[in-house]
């Protein structure tokens, strides 16, 4: 018996759906790793020369039709015509080892592919002799493919011979270039519209953690951002005033960066199943944020790239679930998951990793490192915290609230054959068990999803049809709470803080509250007008203390809603995020009448009304 293999209809659909998945730079990395693997197999092969990737223009076509085309180039194994055909126009298919943690044979003709409609032309060198062929999509057929081009001796083929004039730097007797044409002729395919000048220097040394030993990356770069001010010559290092100069730089990777850069402190957390590296940054702002990622990040480790990076202020959150509650912008955090621990591999796209499928643990891996933080991010951060300003208001918070202590806590009801209520619900946990037994069935009055062991036990609302049951109280917890400022480096300018009131960290049950915030601000400012002969001191001591009840009892109320069906997790995140917590304290009626009374009972004077 034989199977018909499964073939693929519109694959010009599937290869754009793939690459719709990716990220948009994606191309540079897949052609930049095809080209180190390409070295590496010609090492194998006993091949003992310095290899060599290089990012240029082809100057061919700038010299003959006055157009800038990005070109990457390297001195690997090179391919012959018979293996350009098998493996450039064969989706899935590729000359290096193949496999889910290995080369997927996709990448490169999906993401390049795509983005190149007009063409990516090989020029390609194997034992000295060359071929050249061009991967294109046919907008008529709408095919993606090799296109068919004119031989010498007047037939046609889908490669075609090149004399070594053809070559482009580091080739030698072996080497591949790749030509990116954009999506017309006219385009600049090395200055991608609305990108930065060094985009490509960036993106490389921020994908990238280090490269293998004996290979050198080098992209070209202009020293002038106009594109009519680029020289026509690779040889112009200098140039003059009418046309500038370039020059190749080396690309490091963000290991060498940051391990060479002066003020840098750095360490390594061991994890159950991962390691993480850590980096301290200086105080004082990094310069050259055009090419390599001089701001804080956090980021996953996986075969020397870097993944899921999420860097500046959409790294703080994750810095705080980490543990760095201050001080965060200056800490970088590369997460290395141990591959004999953990099931690790990247999806298709190559934007992002999972563990069987699933995302990454990085919620087990903060919690980890969070409760063993290194001694010198817990002294930068000491360091930040003694020299802040503010006094404690727990004690008087406390205190106050605790009288009305029964009414931050919403009331929750105990399934018992005793009890004088009836209540239905169930919390969340999974299936019921029956009352006095121990067989489990489903619950119809559950509103949510049924509770499954001790959930199931308790329910949320009162209803004359329910289980009998007695009433309990929830226990309070109340948080402890952080004047931060700009001014004292316990925060930083555009965070999630700014313009906000508040922000609350579950892991460490802390509010940390915008000092800078304009509201506390003009409440300083009224108040203080009030009692123009108060000291400054005392008008904000007490402006912070009643604001931070305010934000307490916002926190320790919607804390209370926990474990009803109403109330999932992302709601209750909802409820506590900055925004909701900057409406808490927009009410400043009572708050003003509370703070002038105090003020008056310090002062002595009568406190101050509103009418």
């Amino acid at each position: 018996m034989t199977t018909q293999a499964l073939k693929v209809e519109n694959t010009a659909f599937l290869i754009e759906k793939l690459a719709s998945e990716c990220e948009p730079l994606q191309y540079v990395r897949e052609l930049t790793v095809n080209s180190i693997e390409a070295i590496s197999a010609r090492r194998e092969k006993g091949w003992t020369g310095e290899g060599e990737v290089c990012w240029d223009v082809d100057w061919t076509l700038v010299n003959d039709q006055g157009i800038f085309k990005l070109q990457i180039s390297d001195n690997g194994t090179g391919m012959t015509g018979e293996e350009i055909e098998r493996y450039i126009n064969s989706l899935s298919s590729s000359s290096r080892e193949q496999g889910f943690t290995a080369n997927y044979g996709l990448g490169a003709k999906i993401t390049a592919g795509v983005l190149n409609p007009s063409g990516l032309i090989y020029r390609s060198w194997k034992d000295g002799a060359g071929v050249m062929a061009v991967l294109h999509k046919d907008v008529d057929a709408n095919v993606y493919g090799l296109q068919q081009l004119a031989l010498p001796n007047g037939q046609y083929g889908h490669y075609a011979p090149l004399n070594d004039a053809a070559k482009a730097s580091p080739i030698d007797e072996s080497g591949t270039a790749v030509v990116l044409m954009g999506k017309s002729l006219e385009d600049n395919s090395f200055r991608p519209t609305n990108m930065p000048s060094k985009w490509l220097i960036k993106y490389l040394n921020s994908r990238f953690f280090e490269f293998p030993e004996g290979v050198k990356i080098n992209v070209r770069e202009f020293h002038r951002s106009d594109p009519n001010d680029w020289p026509t010559s690779p040889n112009i290092s200098t140039g003059d005033a009418a046309t500038g100069g370039s020059q190749n730089r080396r690309i490091k990777g963000m290991k060498r960066h940051l391990e060479e850069h002066a003020g840098v402190v750095l360490g390594k957390a061991e994890l159950s199943n991962a390691t993480i590296r850590w980096y301290l940054l200086p105080e004082e702002k990094i310069q050259q944020s055009d090419i390599w990622d001089t701001s804080a990040h956090v980021a996953a480790l996986y075969q020397s790239e870097l993944y899921e990076t999420k860097s500046g202020r959409n790294a703080y959150g994750r810095l705080r679930d980490f543990g760095v509650i201050f001080g965060y912008d200056r800490v970088v955090l590369y997460v290395e998951p141990k591959r004999n621990m953990i099931n690790v591999m990247s999806n298709t796209a190559r934007s992002m990793l999972v563990v069987d499928g699933k995302p990454l643990p990085w919620d087990t891996w903060a919690s980890e490192f969070r409760n063993n933080l290194p001694a010198e991010i817990k002294a930068m951060m000491d360091g930040i915290i003694d020299s802040s300003s503010g006094r404690d208001h727990r004690d008087s918070i406390r205190r106050r609230l605790r009288d009305m202590k029964a009414l931050f806590s919403v009331t929750r009801y105990r399934r018992s054959a005793s009890g004088n209520l009836n209540s239905v619900g169930s919390l969340p946990g999974g299936i019921e068990r029956e009352l006095g037994g121990t067989k489990s069935k489903e619950s119809s009055r559950s509103n949510g999803g049924a509770g499954g062991g001790a959930g199931a036990l308790y329910g949320a609302y009162l209803d004359a049809g329910g289980d009998q049951a007695s009433a309990i109280a929830t226990h309070t917890n109340f948080p402890e709470v952080r004047w931060v400022s700009v001014t004292d480096r316990t925060r930083v300018n555009d965070d999630e803080l700014e313009d906000r009131a508040a922000l609350y960290e579950a892991n460490s049950n802390t509010i940390s509250v915008n000092r800078d915030f304009r509201v506390f601000d003009d409440m300083v400012e009224e108040v203080g007008s009030r009692y123009a002969g108060a000291p400054a001191s005392e008008v904000i001591d007490v402006v912070q203390e009643w604001f931070s009840q305010q934000l307490v009892e916002a926190v320790i109320g919607i804390q209370s809603l926990k474990g009803s069906p109403a109330w999932a997790t992302d709601t209750i995140g909802s409820a506590l995020s900055p925004e909701a917590l900057t409406t808490a304290v927009m009410p400043r009626y009572n708050t003003m009448r509370q703070i002038t009374r105090a003020l008056g009972a310090r002062l002595g004077a009568n406190a101050a009304t509103l009418e």
